[in-house]
């Protein structure tokens, strides 16, 4: 009996340390699977961080190309209206010269507000004629024209408008000719 009972005894420790070794891989598997939860969470919250950086530049990218769009979009008018207060270029010593050259116009945008005018004619950046702003009303309503004047021939306004239809993601811009007088 003695000897079954030392035999229990033995398959017993044999049994604990079997049983220790398998708690303890147990535990560090667990503590693997807690560290790589651990990074994945941190990964996790870095790229949703990200994301949202991209996405916030991405709303505000929209928003300027929705703005740059929505902005200089020209009003429809049917004929040209003819200005009070003509343009600084246009007051030339000899008064014949307009009338040869110098007539062809780009218009960028007709606007409600003055000082809309006012920006984008800031913003916009020629390397022919003169930016200005034209006031003028159309059936009642008061409208500031932001144009490109000063211009040689019609094919060169038409190439500077075509310019800046293309920077600007614009629809066809509204070239004429100011009469001469």
């Amino acid at each position: 009996m003695a000897l079954e009972q030392r035999r229990a005894d033995v398959v017993s420790q044999e049994d604990l340390l079997l049983q220790e070794r398998l708690a303890r891989d147990v535990a560090e598997g667990n503590a693997r699977l807690e560290r790589d939860l651990s990074q994945l969470r941190d990964e996790n919250r870095e790229l949703s961080a990200m994301i949202e950086q991209l996405e916030a530049g991405l709303a505000q990218r929209l928003a300027e190309a929705e703005a740059a769009a929505a902005a200089p979009a020209p009003v429809a008018v049917p004929t040209p209206v003819p200005e009070s207060a003509a343009p600084a270029q246009e007051a030339s010593p000899e008064p014949a010269t307009p009338a040869v050259s110098g007539t062809w116009f780009v218009n960028f945008g007709s606007y409600v507000q003055r000082s809309i005018a006012e920006r984008w004619a800031a913003r916009l950046q020629v390397d022919r004629g003169t930016v200005v702003i034209q006031a003028a009303t159309v059936s009642g309503q008061d409208l500031f024209r932001v144009r490109i004047t000063g211009l040689q021939s019609q094919q060169q306004a038409r190439a500077l408008a075509a310019g800046l239809e293309e920077r600007y993601g614009l629809g066809r811009l509204w070239v004429g000719r100011s009469d001469a007088s």
